[in-house]
C-alpha cells in the first residue's frame, strides 16, 4: 500500500506536466474555419506570434488581405532567411476619422511586432518577439515529451485559449485575466 501511494505521488505530478505541456487546441476563427490546430499556422504551438512558412506563403496572402495574391505573387513570398532562420512581422493600425480637424494624428497603432525563429533541428527551436509596446518574448522549445508534448522555457506570455483582435474583449476583463490599470 505504501509503495502504491509513493508511485501515485511520483506519477501524478509527471502526468500533470505532460498534460499541461501538450499543444493548445484553441480555435480562433481561421483554425475553426479549417478545423486545424493553431500550430498549423503559428510556430508557437499555443498559437499567436510568428506564422509558419505555410501560413506566410499561402494562408495570409489569400485570407488576411483585401485582395488575394495571384499565383505568381504567392511564389515570390519566402519568409526564410535560410533553412534554419525564419523572420516575420505584424503591424496593425486603425485610423479614426473625426470632424473636429484635430491637430493630433488619428492613427492608433494596435500592434507592431518583429519575430525571429532559429530551428536547426525539428525537435528544438529558439524564438524571439519584440513588440512596439515594449513587450518581449524569448524562449526555447523542445519537442522532447511523448505524444507531441513539449517543454518551453524562457520569457513568454501564457496562452489563455482565446485570441481576439478586440483588446477589450469580455474574457480579458470579466474573468480577471488582465486587471485594469
Amino acid at each position: 500500500m505504501i509503495r502504491m501511494t509513493r508511485f501515485a505521488l511520483g506519477t501524478l505530478p509527471a502526468l500533470g506536466l505532460l498534460i499541461a505541456a501538450t499543444p493548445a487546441l484553441a480555435l480562433p476563427r481561421y483554425a475553426a474555419r479549417y478545423e486545424q490546430n493553431c500550430a498549423l499556422c503559428h510556430v508557437n504551438p499555443a498559437g499567436g506570434g510568428l506564422r509558419t512558412t505555410y501560413a506566410t506563403q499561402y494562408l495570409a496572402p489569400t485570407e488576411l488581405v483585401l485582395r488575394p495574391y495571384s499565383p505568381e505573387g504567392l511564389e515570390k513570398i519566402d519568409p526564410q532567411v535560410s533553412k534554419s532562420i525564419l523572420i516575420g512581422a505584424d503591424f496593425r493600425t486603425m485610423y479614426h476619422a473625426s470632424d473636429d480637424h484635430s491637430e493630433y494624428p488619428n492613427f492608433f497603432n494596435m500592434q507592431g511586432d518583429f519575430y525571429a525563429q532559429y530551428q536547426s533541428d525539428p525537435r528544438f527551436m529558439l524564438y524571439f518577439d519584440k513588440g512596439l509596446s515594449r513587450s518581449t518574448e524569448a524562449w526555447a522549445l523542445g519537442y522532447v515529451l511523448p505524444w507531441t508534448g513539449y517543454i518551453k522555457v524562457g520569457r513568454f506570455s501564457p496562452p489563455f485559449g482565446w485570441r481576439f483582435a478586440d483588446h477589450t474583449a469580455f474574457v480579458k476583463d470579466k474573468l480577471g485575466l488582465f486587471p485594469r490599470r
